[in-house]
Parts: C-alpha cells; sequence; structure tokens
C-alpha cells in the first residue's frame, strides 16, 4: 500500500521542466516550469535560451510605462522582485533582445510574440508585452543620439532617439 501511495504521489507532484524552455515561468525559488503552480511566486518568464536549454535570458513580468533611454536603463539595473535583487535585472542589447534562442528560425516574430503574450497573460502580476517597438541597451551604430530598438511582433529593427520615451523589458540572466 505504501509503494502506490508514494507511486501516486510521484504521479501527481508537479516536476520540474527538465529542459528549460521559452515561455516557461520563473519563479522566486529558481526554478522553472511550463505551467503556472500554486503557491509560487512568478517573477519572470523565459524568453531566451542556449542550445543546452540550461542557461538564457528571463523577460521580467512587468511592464513598465514608456521611459527615455538612460532612464529605462537606469529601472532595468534598480529593478528587484521577490528571490531578486538590484542589479541582477539589466535592460538587454540587441543581440539578447532579437534572437530567442541561438537557432536562425526561431527569431523574434508574430508566433513567439504571440506565445509569450498567452503564457504572460495566464500569470495574474504579469503584463503582456506591447504591439511597439522596444528599447535595447545598444547604440545605433551611425549615431549615438539613437539606440536600437526591436519591434517585438515582426522583429523589424528601428533606430529610435534615445531622448524620446519609448517601451521596454528588463531581463535577466539564469
Amino acid at each position: 500500500m505504501k509503494k502506490f501511495l508514494f507511486f501516486l504521489f510521484l504521479l501527481t507532484t508537479p516536476r520540474l521542466s527538465p529542459a528549460i524552455e521559452v515561455g516557461d515561468i520563473y519563479y522566486s525559488n529558481k526554478t522553472f516550469n511550463n505551467q503556472l503552480l500554486e503557491g509560487l511566486v512568478p517573477v519572470g518568464i523565459v524568453w531566451q535560451v542556449n542550445s543546452t536549454k540550461d542557461s538564457g535570458l528571463i523577460m521580467s513580468l512587468e511592464q513598465p510605462g514608456s521611459k527615455n533611454w538612460e532612464k529605462a536603463q537606469t529601472y532595468c539595473r534598480l529593478y528587484q522582485t521577490r528571490g531578486t535583487k538590484s542589479g541582477d535585472w539589466f535592460l538587454p542589447d540587441l543581440l539578447q533582445f532579437f534572437p530567442i534562442n541561438k537557432l536562425q528560425q526561431q527569431r523574434v516574430g508574430a508566433h513567439t510574440f504571440l506565445h509569450l503574450n498567452d503564457k504572460l497573460e495566464k500569470i495574474k502580476s504579469a503584463r503582456p508585452l506591447k504591439n511597439d517597438t522596444y528599447l535595447t541597451s545598444s547604440d545605433y551604430a551611425e549615431d549615438k543620439n539613437f539606440a536600437v530598438g526591436v519591434k517585438l511582433s515582426t522583429g523589424e529593427i528601428a533606430k529610435v532617439k534615445k531622448k524620446s520615451r519609448n517601451s521596454f523589458r528588463c531581463m535577466m540572466s539564469f
């Protein structure tokens, strides 16, 4: 009987995903799961993973108001959540923001944008991504008064004025 109960326990206990996937939820206890788990505090969603699926980037659940380039960088550097501290988060550069992972065919685009927003919609404390151009920490090569931006719904790269207010999202490495 004890063996049966233990087996039943194993079948019904939520398990953490061994391979982390884009869209998995990151929790304050530093665990990941592809489902919203009761009793755990979600603090981010996986934005990008490496080829071995054991490291990458987490996007914050919060969608801050628009800010200029300098204020967005400061905001992300000071950002903290339960289980994280100031300095853990940053404004991503172009290479961190643009590719969802190392595979060329899985770049930012409508499918990934919708997938992440579907996941974010299930988390009460999360805000969806905007159909907007997001700031990166990367300077625009030809003019330092501009930064590189990425329109997340299409993957289109844009030149944005650093002094103008734009959407942004903080990220953290894992």
